[in-house]
């Protein structure tokens, strides 16, 4: 009987595997307690309208994102549920949490060292939105699953040669650029990767770079045929226009993105929720930058101490990534307000810069000749359990610094995720459905309240999530969607334009052979206008409004009488008495539509 030889994990994987589970769960907690949000109901309504070509392979605001809408459309297909929606991102989170262990362990070995950098990766509250925000995780996590395959498979190339890892490695480029076109930063990357990690001087490392044309061919390639592809698709001519228009904002994005946003997040901090808004990062306090600076620069400094100028690769490779994702920032976003302090374009360098930091205090462990270092404390083989060889005081110390670490981002992560969780979105959408289950009357399509919801309308909301209804984009008489998902008739808005007439008691004298007309200025879209109407005897009126669709209703006036037209963006109302005598337009009003008060 063939015995079955059972295979335990040692002391480093079973610790990595307690971390990745309790930062799964934690977070994991906050992808559930969230909702759909701004994008989220964008995507979702495309896919109502089935899966194409065309609809994939989309330029959705600069993006190609085949892989984003692809998922969406699964979300879609299976009723927007967002429990699926949140499964998905917990299980890629959990696959680049998973990568991201095996990538120190393949580069570094077992080494306790690696078990701080891991947990500051993981629990970094840089990645937060990544759970709260489904469009964004399709972005963010096959980002970095992508960078950190691309690694995992240069570095078993590098210690097999097969060709296996050659194909992995543009298998997981393709993933990457599949989900988000940024993913064009992966090659770039693990190229400057490979080069730093080189011995010898300048010429000597670009020699082994290209010797290593195997594994690099296929991702150089793939690279430039994706952004040629790109390029056709999107149209996309300002690319060098924006990065010259950029170059003023250097200054301003290396301040906020890196010093007060990137550097301070991959510590826990900024430990506030000060000027928090949506996904826009807190201002860290004066105190909490001085205790950040200090802290970087004694891991800088130590790190030169413990290996020398061979420190300096790791910060090299660490900075020109960063440069270079700043400067796809700029080509594609521009550096402003915005931008500089959203956590959102840079999170996916968080597992480039885990890798950087452990590079910055330990060899790396690559195929070919290595020149022997001397590490500052006994690293654990592979094959040997970590407490066998560790000294007693390492342990004591990994636990403190591993507690340090979850505490300073629990600090950061609980004032934030109120401001994350979208429940103004999750509200909406059950008072839309509620409201629109038994309505049988067409509906204006109006704005959703811009941020706290999406920037789309209404109607794209309630198709997003499968809620059925009349939809309409001009009418009289009309009823809208209010802001907290309640059904109301369409109104004028206090405070909007009002013109009268010149005629005392009466406004404008309506006939049937003179006509009134009067010109609406630019007010906003779509726009209401209200039409005041008076009459001695019951006779028929018709008032009618131009736009893209025109809208014209006809009602019989006895007395006073309003009628509300509603339009994308009129700019001249008409009135007519198609038989009797005469009656008064007494005034019209005209403004950004909103539900009556």
């Amino acid at each position: 009987m063939t015995r079955v030889r059972q295979i335990r994990p040692d002391g480093w994987t079973q610790v990595a595997i307690v971390l990745i589970c309790v930062q799964t769960l934690w977070r994991g907690w906050a992808a559930y307690d969230a909702y759909f949000w701004q994008d989220d109901f964008r995507y979702l309504a495309d896919m109502q309208h089935g899966l194409s070509a065309d609809m994939l392979f989309q330029s959705y605001n600069g993006h190609v994102m085949p892989g984003s809408f692809l998922t969406s459309w699964v979300v879609a297909a299976t009723g927007s549920s967002h429990v699926l929606a949140a499964s998905i991102v917990v299980f890629m989170s959990l696959v680049a949490a998973a990568l991201l262990a095996i990538t120190l362990r393949l580069l570094f070995g077992a080494h306790v060292a690696t078990l701080v950098v891991l947990a500051a990766a993981l629990f970094t509250p840089l990645t937060l939105v990544g759970y709260t925000w489904f469009a964004y995780a399709l972005q963010l996590w096959p980002q970095q699953i992508s960078l950190l395959a691309a690694l995992c498979s240069y570095a078993m190339w590098r210690r097999s040669g097969r060709t296996l890892w050659c194909v992995m490695g543009a298998v997981a480029l393709l993933f990457g650029l599949f989900f988000w076109e940024k993913a064009l930063l992966v090659g770039p990357a693990v190229v400057l990767f490979a080069l730093l990690a080189a011995s010898g001087g300048p010429i000597e490392r670009l020699r082994a770079v290209i010797a290593q044309w195997r594994w690099f061919a296929a991702p150089v390639v793939l690279s430039f045929a994706y952004l040629a592809l790109y390029l056709v698709l999107t149209n996309d001519s300002k690319i060098s226009a924006d990065l010259a228009d950029q170059s003023a904002g250097v200054t301003d994005a290396v301040q906020h993105s890196v010093l007060r946003l990137f550097l301070p997040g991959l510590l826990g901090g900024p430990w506030t929720a000060t000027g928090a808004v949506t996904t826009l990062n807190a201002n860290p306090s004066n105190v909490a930058l001085a205790v950040s600076a200090v802290i970087w620069v004694g891991i800088i400094g130590c790190s030169f101490l413990q290996r020398g100028r061979r420190a300096g690769a790791a910060w090299i490779w660490l900075a020109v990534v960063l440069a270079m994702a700043l400067a796809m920032v700029a080509a594609f976003r521009g550096f402003g307000g915005l931008t500089v302090r959203d956590s959102r374009y840079l999170a996916d360098l968080v597992p480039m810069a885990a890798v950087a930091v452990a590079w910055a205090y330990l060899p790396l462990r690559l195929g070919g000749q290595q020149r022997p270092e001397a590490p500052l404390v006994e690293a654990a083989d592979d094959a040997t359990p970590v407490g066998a060889v560790t000294p007693a005081w390492q342990a004591p110390l990994v636990l403190v610094l591993l507690a340090g670490i979850v505490a300073s981002s629990w600090v950061t992560v609980s004032t934030m995720t109120d401001r994350l969780d979208n429940r103004y979105s999750r509200n909406y959408v059950n008072g839309l459905r509620t409201s629109l289950a038994a309505e049988t009357e067409p509906l204006l399509v109006t704005p959703a309240p811009p941020v706290a919801v999406m920037l789309g309308s209404t109607q794209d909301v309630a198709e997003a999530m499968g809620i059925k209804a009349r939809w309409v984009r001009s009418g009289a008489n009309l009823r809208m969607v209010d802001p907290i998902g309640q059904v109301r008739p369409v109104g004028v808005p206090t405070g909007s334009w009002v013109t009268k007439g010149d005629r005392p008691d009466c406004g404008w004298l309506l006939t049937s052979q003179q006509p009134v007309t009067v010109q609406i200025p630019a007010v906003g879209t779509p726009v209401s206008v209200r039409v005041g109407l008076m009459s001695g005897q019951p006779q028929p009126v018709t008032v009618e409004v131009d736009g893209a669709p025109p809208a014209s209703t006809t009602t019989t006036v006895n007395g006073l009488g309003v009628v509300v037209l509603a339009s994308p963006a009129p700019t001249r109302v008409t009135v007519r008495l198609p038989q009797g005598t005469s009656a008064c337009v007494t005034d019209v009003s005209a403004g950004v539509v909103a539900a009556q008060e």
